[in-house]
């Protein structure tokens, strides 16, 4: 992490889609340590404004806690696939929908 990042206040960011989240927290001067998105183009894009250095820690279910890093604030983005009115409207009977626990 470069110097000027040491003693800023730390963030990773769950169910990230695009970043939207990401670009108010860094406005304020907070520090991302990583994110998570499954959606390939979503990912391109958070790519496209944040860089390609950062690991993506892929499916939220399926990350396993030690291997992440150290962070002070976690943010996530609610996972709109299983709510949408163009998906199937599962909503809390779709295991995405679930996330949220």
């Amino acid at each position: 992490m470069p110097t000027n990042q040491k003693n800023k206040i730390k963030f990773i960011d769950f169910c990230a889609g695009i970043g939207a989240g990401r670009f108010g927290l860094q406005n304020l001067g907070l520090c991302c340590v990583g994110f998570s998105e499954i959606d390939k183009n979503a990912e391109r894009t958070y790519r496209e404004f944040f860089g390609q250095e950062e690991k993506n820690y892929g499916d939220l279910m399926k990350i396993n806690a030690k291997d992440l890093p150290d962070f002070d604030l976690m943010i996530a983005g609610f996972p709109c696939q299983t709510f949408s009115v163009i998906g199937q409207r599962k909503g809390m009977c779709d295991r995405r929908g679930q996330i949220i626990f």
